[in-house]
């Protein structure tokens, strides 16, 4: 019979050698495919190592009990006396756990919420609300591109620490919403206490001008607390859906309600049935063309709905089309074969829709789950034909050519498909003159628009956005700063960086003319960056 110490003494230091071997592999592949999945095996083989050498060194060690009883003590010891003086904020895009000293301010609860903090004064004069070249009315601006054609930095180069002029900082209630702007106002979603909270401000200042609440909240250890969705702005209304599918249409001037839907009665179904199936809150801004307001509307069981329409100006349903769950997109409108149609990324499948009537044109298999490996990313339009997807968990890039024929009869074909480029968690990619740039699992990648290949993979920026802004990418990193280069296929040099804010940043940048606009989930700041003229007039965006 094997003899128990020594069967232990050849196993332990197998284990620990193997728990070593599994953790550098994962540290030197991590850029490849997932740091997410990276940091869970790191945990599990440190786990396994600390526990293997724990109970070789009980079975073998000479140590007294009590010394023995004080080392598997100590760690818990040291948790509670941690977790006393330090509580979780839940986990970043990585899943590194984020804590926060118990003592401190917590601004997400910070936010006044009196009348006075909101500015509703009914002496003060209103702020322009005339639509114009500088507005940056929705979701990844107008036409959903997150691109701004029509100007470009001045040599980011030459910038100095001083040149990105602060105009003002502020606390800010929690969320994952981006700013939209029409004119000298500008709108985002905020949590404050157990209220969600459409709140406007005024642009070049940053005090409030007023708000509307409703009792909702959301909040995941994954995914954190407070609205996902963008407003969007459209003819003097804002339309904005919250985290459990609360939508409202509101004056910008003055912030009064014009309507309101609860999604999930629409669709006839509990919260509780709805966050089952879409785990980290409803993230889909609404899509406004002409009269029309459409947005996902999804729900449970056999009750689901791909897309629903409303009346802009008085909240009537139209339609309401297809049995696909929503997942975390916005739905985009977009001319394919000459002609106009809504592009929906849902669940599983990525559908396009008759504007009119809301009738499926074609549906292509898009794998996913609102409550796992869930679609997030926006489908881009390359041009009249072709689709970019792009998603993490696995699946990174597909390029698909749409046709239609004059029979109505419709036709996608895969073009390419990369499954190492272009993953994007959570963030979107852009396209400039036959490339794509994106955030690829956090790490900074051009990829050529004709075979999908990789032509560089350059800086970690985390899983923070993108934008282009003329020939410049701006890219807005987890940390809450901000790094400014040039759309350049052949390799990436970064220009300029400063920190903007502090803190997670998921949210996206708003940039209305020369005026950027960042904020997280505890911090909005506005800055005036050097900026070319915008000479060249802009295409009239969906949401007009």
């Amino acid at each position: 019979m094997v003899d128990r110490k020594a069967k232990i003494g050849w196993l332990a230091p197998s284990l620990m050698l193997l728990s070593v071997a599994v953790f550098l592999a994962a540290r030197a592949t991590a850029s490849q495919f997932d740091f997410a999945v990276a940091n869970i095996i790191t945990l599990v083989c440190g786990l396994v190592f600390y526990m293997t050498a724990l109970m070789l060194w009980l079975r073998v060690g000479r140590a007294s009990r009590n010394l023995k009883m004080a080392v598997v003590l100590a760690p818990l010891g040291l948790m509670i006396v941690g977790l006393c003086f330090y509580k979780p904020l839940g986990l970043d895009s990585e899943l590194v756990p984020r804590f926060r000293y118990r003592w401190a301010p917590d601004p997400l609860v910070q936010v006044e919420k009196n009348k006075e903090s909101a500015g509703e004064s009914e002496n003060e004069p209103l702020p322009s609300i005339s639509q114009g070249l500088n507005d940056y009315a929705g979701f990844l601006g107008g036409d959903r591109s997150a691109t701004i054609k029509q100007a470009s930095f001045s040599d980011p180069a030459s910038w100095t620490e001083s040149t990105p002029q602060l105009l003002w900082k502020r606390k800010i209630g929690a969320g994952w919403s981006a700013f939209s702007v029409v004119g000298e106002i500008a709108v985002t979603l905020e949590q404050r206490e157990d209220d969600e909270t459409l709140q406007a401000y005024a642009l070049k200042t940053g005090e409030p001008l007023w708000k509307i609440e409703w009792e909702s909240r959301h909040t995941t250890s994954l995914g954190g607390l407070g609205p996902r969705s963008t407003p969007v702005i459209a003819n003097g209304i804002v339309y904005a859906q919250g985290a459990n599918g609360y939508l409202i249409a509101a004056k910008l001037d003055r912030g009064e309600k014009v309507w309101d839907k609860s999604l999930l009665d629409c669709v006839g179904v509990e919260l509780s049935q709805a966050e089952r199936e879409v785990a980290w809150g409803r993230s889909s801004s609404p899509l406004v063309v002409r009269d029309k307001v459409i947005i996902p509307l999804g729900g449970a069981g056999d009750k689901l709905a791909t897309l629903i329409c409303f009346d802009a100006q008085t909240g009537e349903e139209k339609w309401r089309t297809g049995r696909e769950q929503v997942s975390y997109a916005s739905p985009t409108l977009m001319t394919l074969s000459q002609t106009p149609q809504i592009v929906s990324v849902n669940n599983n499948s990525v559908s396009a829709h008759r504007l009119e009537d809301g009738t499926e044109l074609w549906r292509t298999d898009w794998p996913g789950s609102s409550s796992g490996p869930a679609n997030v990313s926006q489908p881009v339009a390359v041009d009249g034909q072709r689709i970019l997807l792009s998603k993490a968990y696995g699946s990174g890039a597909k390029m698909l050519k749409v046709t239609g024929s004059s029979e109505g009869i419709w036709k996608v074909e895969e073009l390419w498909k990369n499954s190492s480029v272009l993953k994007t968690k959570f963030t979107n990619v852009v396209i400039h003159e036959g490339y794509a740039y994106g955030l690829s699992d956090g790490i900074l990648e051009c990829v050529d628009l004709a075979d999908g290949k990789r032509m560089w993979k350059s800086k970690r920026y985390r899983h923070g956005q993108i934008m282009l802004v003329g020939q410049h990418l701006l890219i807005m990193a987890e940390d809450g700063s901000v790094a400014i280069g040039i759309a350049n296929p052949e390799s990436f040099e970064e220009l300029y960086r400063f920190q903007a804010i502090e803190g997670m940043t998921w949210n996206n940048p708003a940039l209305a003319g020369n005026l950027l606009l960042v904020r997280n989930g505890e911090q909005a700041a506005c800055y005036r960056l050097p900026m070319q003229a915008m000479t060249e007039s802009v295409s009239v965006p969906a949401a007009e």
